[in-house]
């Protein structure tokens, strides 16, 4: 009776540590970075950023760039989360925080993930979130969803294909076929990738990425890339479908002109610009702005905007010369007073140029006199000889 006893408590304890380390083992961090990385955001970052997928937290980040706005040392987190700045995160952690960002977004959704353990406690800093905060929800655009099952079979497994695709759908309404603008002819990958993520400013160029309002993700932006380097490369169009290349009916909404913003003309008072300039620039711009060791400013600005130019320049001073930044020293109604009189004055010749102009018409003027003055002189020459 004793041995079938004791073999029960045998096999009873037996269950009960292996239950008991399959708890455990469940509870532990998973070891896949994408996992890991996964279960951190649970814990740390979904209290403030919500889910992922209704988030744009680290979008358009990648590598060294990424880890750093987690960490605490650049633009990104408020909270410093690294242990060298003080947080609770190691290096292995800031590590897979990016590795599920940059999963999430090369996937376009979210990446396979094992079951997870119950999320971690984030530690909380001197100045805890508190507990009626509620995070801000985040608009999310709409993405670009293809529905051709024939296509999506081309482009699932080809960058260049999905990129060729997308520059039809998203870029053809305005630059035609690649072979028409050849926009990215002489720029490396990283100025072609900037340019998609960020548009161009003062132009009808809007910023694609997702990070930044637009509807592309860090996957679809890297495809497009590809496309327009491989054209680059070979001269000529990659050698793809005609179906990657038929452009999407354009929807009514989408043919609306996009308005630059109209900035105002700069207003100033050109007397006030002229005491400011006494006082200021006179010492190398010269009297009455005709030059001296700096250019004399009875000058054509050759600017579709002169004022902004002006402005800008004397805010911003001339980098590599004597012109110095004046951001700070004058505020805006002293700037725009000198705006207004460099604008006057640029309506001027220079006297400078007027003097060279005297100057070189001066030699003429003696040959002729010379020319009028030989007869009289031979013939009175001749007279008292």
């Amino acid at each position: 009776m004793s041995k079938h006893l004791l073999t029960l408590l045998g096999l009873l304890f037996l269950a009960f540590a292996t239950v008991s380390l399959a708890s455990a083992q469940s509870d532990n961090p998973p070891d896949d970075p994408v996992a890991l990385g996964a279960w951190l955001y649970g814990g740390y970052c979904e209290r403030c950023h919500g889910s992922y997928e209704t988030s744009i937290a680290g979008q358009s980040l990648e590598g060294d760039e990424l880890r750093d706005a987690i960490s605490g040392d650049e633009r990104g987190c408020q909270v410093k989360w690294s242990i060298r700045n003080g947080g609770s995160l190691s290096s292995k952690q800031i590590d897979a925080l990016a590795a599920l960002i940059t999963a999430w977004q090369k996937n376009g959704g979210p990446p396979a993930l094992p079951r997870l353990p119950a999320f971690p406690t984030a530690t909380p800093e001197p100045t805890a979130t508190p507990d009626s905060f509620k995070p801000t929800e985040i608009p999310s655009p709409t993405p670009l969803v293809e529905t051709n099952p024939q296509i999506l079979a081309i482009t699932n497994t080809n960058p260049v294909a999905l990129g060729a695709r997308l520059y039809t759908r998203r870029c053809y309404r305005c630059h035609l076929g690649y072979e028409f603008g050849r926009m990215g002819v002489g720029l490396d990958e990283d100025k072609i990738e900037r340019t998609i993520n960020e548009g161009k400013a003062g132009t009808s160029m809007p910023a694609f990425s997702w990070r930044n309002g637009g509807n592309l993700r860090v996957k679809e932006v890297s495809a497009i890339v590809s496309y327009i380097l491989a054209w680059e490369k070979l001269g000529a169009e990659p050698a793809l479908p005609e179906v990657l290349f038929i452009p999407p009916t354009p929807d009514p909404k989408t043919l609306k002109m996009d308005l630059l913003k109209q900035v105002p003309p700069v207003e100033g008072r050109v007397e006030k610009g002229m005491v400011l300039y006494g006082e200021h620039c006179q010492g190398c711009h010269g009297l009455g702005g005709n030059g001296a060791s700096a250019p004399g400013l009875h000058k054509d600005w050759h600017s579709v905007r002169p004022d902004l130019t002006i402005r800008s320049t004397i805010v911003n001073g001339i980098p590599g010369s004597a012109m110095p930044a004046w951001d700070g020293q004058f505020d805006e109604e002293q700037v725009n007073s000198l705006v207004a009189l460099l604008l006057e004055w640029s309506q001027d010749p220079p006297l400078a140029e007027e003097t060279s102009q005297k100057t070189e018409s001066a030699p003429w003027f003696l040959v002729l006199l010379a020319v009028l003055c030989l007869p009289v002189g031979w013939f009175w020459f001749r007279r008292v000889g």
